[in-house]
């Protein structure tokens, strides 16, 4: 009886931590398919002309979205050396939020790769 209660309980964890994979591919990509939207057709609210710049570009993007309480949203502009960041002004209910982590963000900035995953002491990161 206990294999058995361990192999349904193996198999249903199996089950559960693949659709939250999967879950999670298709809200990234929802929201990447969202920016990619507003930087074709979006219009800076203050001049009703498309954005000129990156930073602000992101900014109204960034200011527009609703995160849940476990997600943090931001850009990172490589307008100097490290390139800053643009984040959502809000608490995040982690440890050390990414926009804190310098060595993460280093490691973001650094990478070629437009997707991906980060490994971090505090969880892992896409």
């Amino acid at each position: 009886m206990a294999v058995a209660l361990a192999a349904v309980a193996t198999t249903t964890r199996s089950i559960l931590l693949r659709d939250v994979d999967q879950r999670t591919t298709e809200l990234l990509a929802q929201e990447a398919g969202e920016f990619a939207n507003f930087v074709e057709r979006g219009q800076d609210p203050r001049t009703g002309a498309p954005f000129t710049e990156p930073r602000r570009l992101l900014k109204v993007f960034l200011e527009r979205q609703y995160a849940d309480p476990y997600e943090e949203l931001l850009g990172l502009v490589h307008d100097a050396k490290p390139p800053s960041v643009v984040r959502q002004k809000r608490d995040i209910p982690v440890r050390l939020p990414l926009y804190r982590d310098d060595r993460a963000l280093a490691a973001i900035a650094r990478s070629e790769r437009h997707t991906g995953t980060l490994d971090r002491d505090e969880g892992e990161v896409r």
